[in-house]
């Protein structure tokens, strides 16, 4: 009588591999999204800096008692405003 042989059989590996190559199809498209997701992020991220920059000029701004079209000093840098918010263009160095 013949001892009973363990592992597994070629079939069951051939099984196994051909599920994870299914499993993986399925799964791929979504992790290749996730660049597309990052670089959304670093752009929402960009944008909500530039808001909040521009709220605490406002802000430093208002505290002073200036005029809506005052240049406000933040930072060693004097930034000019129009209509109390910075002006769209470069501060003044």
């Amino acid at each position: 009588m013949q001892g009973k042989q363990g592992g597994f059989t070629l079939i069951e590996l051939i099984m196994v591999i051909v599920l994870l190559g299914i499993l993986a199809a399925f799964a791929l498209p979504r992790f290749a999204d996730f660049g597309r997701d990052a670089r959304i992020a670093v752009v929402q991220s960009a944008m909500g800096t530039a808001r909040s920059a521009a709220l605490l000029a406002r802000s430093a701004q208002l505290a002073a008692g200036m005029a809506r079209d005052a240049p406000v000093a933040m930072e060693g840098a004097t930034v000019s405003m129009q209509n109390g918010y910075p002006h769209p263009r470069l501060a003044a160095l």
